[in-house]
């Protein structure tokens, strides 16, 4: 079995927007453990039009590294790790994540 999910937030740094993240995932459930797997894709489009490309794999419970696997104008090339947390201050119907990218 599997679900597609998509949608879009904003992006701040230290509390400044900075851009907008549109992201969409696939998610399947192995039924002999009821395990969930998970595929994500993401772009960060931010002030200016430069882009960072983000995607990755993660099952529940959890906890895996994405990759950056590349961006526009001055993120061109980019390549990294993107580790995300839930952050304070959700709701039923707003999701917070906080996000550290480190570009090698």
């Amino acid at each position: 079995m599997a679900s597609v999910g998509s949608g879009s937030g904003t992006v701040y740094v230290n509390g400044e927007r900075q851009g907008t993240a549109v992201f969409a995932s696939i998610s399947a459930k192995k039924l002999s453990d009821c395990n969930t797997l998970d595929l994500f894709f993401a772009t960060l489009v931010l002030r200016g039009g430069d882009t960072v490309s983000v995607q990755g794999a993660s099952s529940e419970g959890a906890s895996i590294p994405y990759s950056v696997t590349g961006g526009t104008g001055a993120y061109a090339g980019a390549s990294g790790t993107v580790v995300e947390s839930e952050a304070p201050g959700g709701t039923n119907r707003e999701f917070r994540v906080n996000v550290t990218v480190t570009f090698l």
